[in-house]
């Protein structure tokens, strides 16, 4: 081991660091630098000052190879951890995993399930899965991997030692925010390594101490050059070339000096080196690559045995090298072991459970590089064809791995094919990030295949799971899950095959109608309701209805859009509908019922309105979906808001929230943090409310999620109406009618020009002629409607307005034959109420 120059300031911090996490208050750091810097070396120097301290080390490191990846470097670190040995069968890994948790203080029936799949091991092997979402699962993944590694520092301080985040996957930094975060009542010292490109991205990263190695001095390169030539004096003028060509990178002040000394230019006399005559032009390499190179290119066959290892990854297993090598075990043995004399690579573990490491990512590197690039395609088509054929567990847990190795091979359709297949064991895992990589990686490959009709259905199905991965982590509206749908239909269009074209019409209607672009949703829907016809498949007709009654109702065509949705769930019903598979998350009976429920109650029908929303509240909880009862639970909040019973509504959403916490249901967390906003402003907690409105709506607009925004900005306006900020009030309603206008979201218009007409009036006689006009307003669109329970609202407060000013007539008759025009049922709510005793008050004023 070489020794550490000029880190003695880093290694202090470190040590700094490391007796506060002693005591009990741990730290993390992150050392960052370019490759070579000496990233590694300071981390082993720092171990080397430990010694003969009692502390737990964990160490893993990141690869370029497994960035697409979900937590490949933690279970990595996890089966080195749990003593995972080849010749062990599932069960007893299991066993050792239970253990492991038992000895944590955990649950192993409540941990095994989410940690197995993760170290490879099946259901089969001896765990009963548990029921949960595919991000109820990954959730409480991340917890239990937190607990597991915090948990280690209960019996002795930890050092945890993460390499190279500039290639970690997405579900590991998450992790690792999440243990940073919660470090400060811990013993334990997280060191972190990184290239200067990689930024930290976790909640809390700005108070990250980040240690920003330089290079060396002259004086310090000169004194490392040194110690290379096991502290013999080198001659002057190589000294000087060595010092001017490295630039005081570390990495390359070694091996340039390596390479100098196993180069026969010099020889020892007396403890020092001199030169045996002039260096020849270009003796020296000009780089760390090249000089990497210079000491391969003198190891004979060994070389060649390097680039091999050098394909397979930055560590690989002996037995897959001894796989592809195609030489005698004899002569991989002599090679790997003038490998690691040369100090090129280190060696893990011993047989058969051998594994060999690259000493550091630029030899991997360089030695890749070396090969000619036909070369380069034989032995990734080799490895990729050794790993499918001899070790069916590494296709299978490592989709990725194969997928990267065709790539490289040039073999295009395998590549796509594993690429998906990661796609979906990462979705399947809601590691979702992960997911569009891996999407993406294949579609950047399908150019290579011919443009034929198999490319484009391969293409379809690749684009619909990237339109839903990228749903999954960033929401519904987002423009590339737009374009990811976009482009699938038009290649449906191309094929033809209606059934291939259903999923990507299905859940383009979804983009259009989140973002409230309601003209292209509509198209969309109609399309999706033909090709349920068309193909009579019945959950194709069923979401049809449910789509484009949606898409209506929030149109403003209510009487329309509920027809339709009564009849999904009437063919729901005829075809029992909860056993079909579906395209979207949600079960459209649900969605209609919840729907249903509002058009109901404001086309005048409130016993037919609490029907439907009790109704889509016993189907979600018949269900058991955690997605739908959060769905029904937060329509039934926005049910009772707009009746304005605001403690029932408070309730409903306080359900969503949990269920949706719970899961990680982003979208229904926003929706129902406003419903219960609204609910509590309105009775009295104005300025909570008021902020959480603001802010949530802004976050949903921010990626494009505006279906409802006019009535959330109603909403708010109604609660700075109840705080007395009557201006405030008034804007954001003109703001919310704007919106609607624009969106053609007319669902919501007639009581915005309702709640505009009252914040006019509050203004006195001056303003009674601009808020009669929003009241008549009001009026025409609801009767335009046929909403007459908001046509009713509009034409109370008309009469009410035209009562004040000595005009009560024609108010009058509008009100009454509204009123008159309701059901019995419907009459004992407070706005018929209200009505009835204005119009017994105005006729006896007549």
């Amino acid at each position: 081991m070489m020794p550490l120059e000029g880190r003695g300031t880093e290694k202090n911090l470190l040590m700094d660091s490391w007796v506060r996490a002693g005591k009990g208050t741990g730290a993390a750091v992150l050392i960052r630098g370019e490759p070579g810097i000496g990233k590694s070396r300071l981390i082993e120097a720092f171990k080397d000052q430990l010694a003969g301290q009692s502390f737990t080390l964990l160490e893993c490191y990141c690869l370029a190879y497994d960035q697409h990846t979900a937590f490949a470097p933690i279970s990595h670190l996890l089966r080195r951890v749990l003593g995972f040995e080849s010749a062990d069968s599932p069960k007893m890994r299991v066993s050792k995993l239970s253990s492991a948790m038992e000895g944590l203080g955990l649950a192993p029936d409540q941990t095994v399930p989410f940690l197995g799949p993760l170290v490879s091991l099946p259901a089969e092997a001896g765990y009963t899965p548990l029921d949960v979402t595919p991000i109820r699962a990954r959730q409480i993944t991340l917890e239990t991997l937190t607990k597991c590694l915090l948990g280690t520092a209960k019996s002795s301080p930890v050092l945890f030692i993460v390499e190279d985040l500039h290639w970690m996957d997405p579900s590991s930094l998450e992790l690792l925010g999440l243990i940073i975060n919660q470090l400060e009542s811990h013993p334990m010292l997280i060191l972190l390594t990184g290239r200067p490109e990689f930024e930290p991205r976790w909640p809390g990263h700005e108070t990250l101490p980040i240690l920003s190695l330089p290079r060396l001095t002259q004086e310090q390169t000169a004194s490392l050059a040194t110690h290379v030539a096991h502290n013999r004096t080198l001659p002057a003028e190589v000294l000087n070339e060595v010092v001017k060509r490295t630039d005081g990178v570390p990495l390359f002040v070694e091996e340039l000096t390596k390479t100098i000394l196993e180069s026969g230019f010099l020889e020892s006399v007396n403890g020092s080196y001199e030169l045996k005559g002039p260096l020849p032009p270009g003796a020296i390499p000009t780089t760390v690559q090249d000089s990497l190179m210079a000491r391969l290119d003198r190891l004979g066959s060994s070389k060649a045995l390097a680039q091999l290892g050098a394909t397979i990854g930055r560590d690989f297993r002996h037995d897959v090298l001894l796989a592809v090598a195609r030489r005698s075990e004899v002569e991989v043995e002599r090679d790997l072991t003038r490998l690691i004399e040369s100090d090129l690579l280190s060696r893990e573990g011993e047989h058969p459970k051998v594994t060999y490491s690259f000493r550091h990512a630029l030899i991997q590197e360089a030695a890749y590089r070396s090969l000619l690039k036909s070369t380069r395609v034989v032995y990734h088509e080799r490895i990729a064809g050794v790993l499918f054929e001899r070790f069916p567990e590494v296709a299978e847990n490592q989709p990725e791995l194969l997928a990267q190795h065709y790539s490289s091979a040039g073999s295009a359709r395998q590549a796509v094919t594993y690429w998906q297949k990661a796609g979906l064991r990462s979705m399947e895992r809601s590691a979702n990030q992960e997911a569009t990589g891996n999407f993406t990686a294949g579609l950047d490959l399908l150019p290579r295949l011919p443009e034929d009709e198999s490319r484009r259905s391969l293409e379809v199905g690749l684009r619909v799971q990237l339109g839903l991965s990228i749903t999954a982590s960033s929401g519904y509206a987002v423009p590339q899950v737009g374009e990811a749908y976009q482009r699938a239909r038009e290649l449906c269009n191309l094929l033809g095959n209606t059934v291939e074209q259903y999923p990507a019409l299905r859940n383009l209607c979804t983009f259009y109608t989140v973002r409230d672009d309601l003209k292209n949703a509509k198209e969309l829907a109609e399309q999706c309701l033909r090709l349920g016809e068309e193909t009579q498949r019945f959950n194709y007709l069923i979401e049809g209805y449910q789509a484009l009654g949606y898409v209506l109702s929030y149109m403003g065509e209510l009487k329309e859009g509920s027809d339709l949705l009564d009849r999904a769930v009437q063919e729901y019903l005829t075809r029992d509908g909860k056993r079909l598979t579906y395209v979207t998350a949600m079960d459209p009976a649900v969605a209609s019922l919840c729907i249903l429920a509002l058009n109901r109650w404001m086309l005048g029908d409130p016993p037919e309105a609490s029907r439907c929303n009790q109704e889509a509240l016993d189907l979600a909880d018949e269900l058991k979906r955690p997605f739908d009862l959060a769905y029904a639970h937060c329509f039934a909040a926005m049910f009772h808001n707009l009746r304005c019973e605001f403690e029932r509504a408070a309730h409903h959403a306080e359900v969503t929230i949990e269920i949706s916490q719970r899961h990680g249901f982003v979208a229904w967390l926003s929706w129902a943090a406003m419903q219960r906003a609204i609910a509590k402003g309105r009775l009295g907690d104005g300025a909570e409310a008021i902020g959480q409105l603001t802010y949530t709506l802004a976050a949903c607009q921010a990626v494009g999620a505006e279906i409802s925004t006019s009535y959330f900005m109603g909403g708010l306006a109604e609660v700075y109406r109840k705080a007395g900020r009557v201006e405030d009030a008034l804007d954001t309603v003109e703001k919310a009618i704007d919106h609607a206008e624009r969106h053609g979201e007319h669902w919501y218009e007639s009581v915005l020009y309702r709640m505009r007409g009252e914040l006019l009036a509050l203004g006195g006689t001056g303003k009674a002629g601009t808020a009669e006009a929003d009241f008549m307003r009001a009026v025409e669109i609801a009767r335009g409607q046929e909403a007459k329970l908001l046509e009713l609202q509009g034409a109370l407060r008309l009469h009410a307005l035209c009562l004040e000013i000595d005009r009560p007539e024609p108010s009058r008759t509008t009100l009454k034959a509204v009123y008159e025009s309701l059901t019995p049922d419907a009459l004992d709510i407070p706005d018929l109420q209200e009505a009835r005793a204005l119009l017994t008050q105005s006729s006896s004023t007549t």
